[in-house]
Protein backbone atom coordinates (compact mmCIF):
# COMPACT_ATOMS: atom_id res chain seq x y z
CA UNK A 1 0.00 0.00 0.00
CA UNK A 2 1.31 3.41 -0.64
CA UNK A 3 2.47 5.82 1.97
CA UNK A 4 0.09 8.25 0.54
CA UNK A 5 -3.34 6.52 0.63
CA UNK A 6 -2.21 5.56 3.85
CA UNK A 7 -1.28 9.79 5.07
CA UNK A 8 -4.70 10.35 3.89
CA UNK A 9 -6.52 12.53 6.45
CA UNK A 10 -9.61 10.41 6.00
CA UNK A 11 -8.26 7.22 6.53
CA UNK A 12 -6.23 7.96 9.19
CA UNK A 13 -9.54 9.25 10.68
CA UNK A 14 -11.35 5.95 9.83
CA UNK A 15 -8.63 4.19 11.93
CA UNK A 16 -8.54 6.50 14.78
CA UNK A 17 -12.17 5.74 15.30
CA UNK A 18 -11.73 2.12 14.62
CA UNK A 19 -9.23 1.74 17.49
CA UNK A 20 -11.86 3.72 19.37
CA UNK A 21 -14.58 2.26 19.40
CA UNK A 22 -12.39 -1.00 19.83
CA UNK A 23 -10.75 0.43 23.12
CA UNK A 24 -14.44 1.64 23.79
CA UNK A 25 -15.13 -1.90 23.54
CA UNK A 26 -12.34 -3.66 25.39
CA UNK A 27 -12.83 -1.23 28.13
CA UNK A 28 -16.42 -1.65 28.68
CA UNK A 29 -16.32 -5.21 29.18
CA UNK A 30 -12.84 -5.16 31.06
CA UNK A 31 -11.03 -7.49 28.92
CA UNK A 32 -7.37 -7.01 29.94
CA UNK A 33 -5.40 -5.33 26.48
CA UNK A 34 -2.09 -4.11 25.84
CA UNK A 35 -1.23 -1.40 22.94
CA UNK A 36 2.02 -0.42 21.37
CA UNK A 37 1.76 3.05 20.55
CA UNK A 38 4.02 5.78 19.02
CA UNK A 39 6.12 7.74 22.00
CA UNK A 40 5.62 11.02 20.40
CA UNK A 41 1.91 10.73 20.86
CA UNK A 42 1.97 9.72 24.64
CA UNK A 43 1.81 12.50 27.37
CA UNK A 44 1.79 12.15 30.97
CA UNK A 45 0.51 14.32 34.13
CA UNK A 46 2.44 14.93 35.87
CA UNK A 47 5.73 14.77 33.99
CA UNK A 48 8.10 11.70 34.89
CA UNK A 49 11.09 12.38 35.64
CA UNK A 50 14.10 12.08 33.23
CA UNK A 51 15.91 8.45 34.36
CA UNK A 52 12.21 6.86 33.92
CA UNK A 53 11.79 8.56 30.46
CA UNK A 54 15.24 8.33 29.30
CA UNK A 55 14.40 4.18 29.25
CA UNK A 56 11.58 5.04 26.76
CA UNK A 57 12.11 3.76 23.10
CA UNK A 58 9.94 4.85 20.18
CA UNK A 59 7.80 2.87 20.70
CA UNK A 60 6.24 2.23 24.21
CA UNK A 61 3.65 -0.60 25.20
CA UNK A 62 1.32 -0.57 27.76
CA UNK A 63 -0.68 -3.09 29.42
CA UNK A 64 -4.18 -2.37 30.62
CA UNK A 65 -5.30 -4.67 33.29
CA UNK A 66 -6.79 -4.43 36.89
CA UNK A 67 -6.76 -0.98 38.30
CA UNK A 68 -5.45 0.32 35.37
CA UNK A 69 -7.70 -0.87 33.20
CA UNK A 70 -11.03 -0.01 35.50
CA UNK A 71 -9.31 3.87 35.30
CA UNK A 72 -8.97 3.57 31.24
CA UNK A 73 -11.21 5.64 29.61
CA UNK A 74 -11.64 6.89 25.66
CA UNK A 75 -12.72 10.86 25.92
CA UNK A 76 -12.78 12.37 22.45
CA UNK A 77 -9.28 11.09 20.42
CA UNK A 78 -7.56 10.37 23.67
CA UNK A 79 -6.88 6.98 25.76
CA UNK A 80 -6.49 8.52 29.22
CA UNK A 81 -5.73 5.57 32.61
CA UNK A 82 -4.00 5.97 35.44
CA UNK A 83 -0.57 3.44 36.06
CA UNK A 84 2.17 4.02 38.25
CA UNK A 85 6.10 4.25 36.91
CA UNK A 86 9.39 2.93 39.08
CA UNK A 87 9.71 0.26 42.43
CA UNK A 88 7.55 0.01 45.11
CA UNK A 89 9.81 1.83 47.14
CA UNK A 90 9.45 4.79 44.49
CA UNK A 91 6.22 4.25 42.58
CA UNK A 92 5.30 7.04 40.53
CA UNK A 93 1.72 7.55 39.56
CA UNK A 94 0.37 9.57 36.54
CA UNK A 95 -2.17 9.63 34.06
CA UNK A 96 -1.48 8.48 30.55
CA UNK A 97 -2.64 10.23 27.99
CA UNK A 98 -2.77 8.65 24.58
CA UNK A 99 -3.42 10.15 21.08
CA UNK A 100 -6.06 7.29 19.15
CA UNK A 101 -3.83 7.53 16.02
CA UNK A 102 -0.27 6.84 17.67
CA UNK A 103 -1.63 3.57 18.56
CA UNK A 104 -0.06 0.85 16.51
CA UNK A 105 -1.36 -2.08 17.78
CA UNK A 106 -3.83 -3.44 19.96
CA UNK A 107 -3.36 -7.01 21.86
CA UNK A 108 -5.99 -9.07 23.91
CA UNK A 109 -3.50 -11.74 25.08
CA UNK A 110 -1.06 -12.48 22.42
CA UNK A 111 -3.45 -11.54 19.70
CA UNK A 112 -3.54 -8.58 17.80
CA UNK A 113 -7.09 -7.27 17.85
CA UNK A 114 -6.06 -3.88 15.75
CA UNK A 115 -3.42 -2.74 13.61
CA UNK A 116 -2.96 0.57 12.62
CA UNK A 117 -1.86 1.06 9.15
CA UNK A 118 -2.04 4.54 8.82
CA UNK A 119 0.16 7.33 8.48
CA UNK A 120 -0.89 10.22 10.80
CA UNK A 121 1.09 13.78 10.83
CA UNK A 122 3.10 13.80 13.34
CA UNK A 123 2.52 15.78 16.13
CA UNK A 124 5.53 18.21 15.61
CA UNK A 125 4.33 18.92 12.37
CA UNK A 126 0.73 19.46 13.77
CA UNK A 127 2.26 21.86 15.86
CA UNK A 128 4.44 23.75 13.97
CA UNK A 129 1.36 24.56 11.33
CA UNK A 130 -0.60 25.65 14.24
CA UNK A 131 2.47 28.09 14.87
CA UNK A 132 3.22 29.04 11.70
CA UNK A 133 -1.19 29.66 11.69
CA UNK A 134 -0.57 31.97 14.72
CA UNK A 135 2.11 33.92 13.11
CA UNK A 136 0.42 34.57 10.20
CA UNK A 137 -2.64 36.21 11.57
CA UNK A 138 -0.22 38.24 13.98
CA UNK A 139 1.51 39.61 10.82
CA UNK A 140 -1.89 40.46 9.35
CA UNK A 141 -3.17 41.90 12.68
CA UNK A 142 0.05 43.86 12.09
CA UNK A 143 -0.13 44.95 8.50
CA UNK A 144 -3.80 46.08 9.28
CA UNK A 145 -2.81 48.32 12.51
CA UNK A 146 0.25 49.50 10.71
CA UNK A 147 -2.24 50.57 7.41
CA UNK A 148 -4.62 51.89 9.91
CA UNK A 149 -1.64 54.24 11.33
CA UNK A 150 -0.93 55.27 7.84
CA UNK A 151 -4.17 56.30 7.38
CA UNK A 152 -4.79 58.55 10.17
CA UNK A 153 -1.57 59.62 9.96
CA UNK A 154 -2.90 61.90 7.50
CA UNK A 155 -4.91 64.87 8.50
CA UNK A 156 -7.88 64.46 6.25
CA UNK A 157 -8.45 61.11 6.80
CA UNK A 158 -8.29 62.00 10.61
CA UNK A 159 -11.72 64.35 10.04
CA UNK A 160 -13.53 61.21 9.16
CA UNK A 161 -13.60 59.99 12.83
CA UNK A 162 -14.08 63.08 14.61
Amino acid sequence: MGDEFLSKDIFVSMMRVHGGEILDLLISESTDFSILANLEGVFFEPDLPSEITKQFKPIISFALSNYTLSSASVNGNILQFETGFGSDEGMIGTLVSVHLESILQIFVGNEPVFINRSIPKSFHEELEELKQEEKQEEEKEDKATKSLKAFMSNPENKKLFD
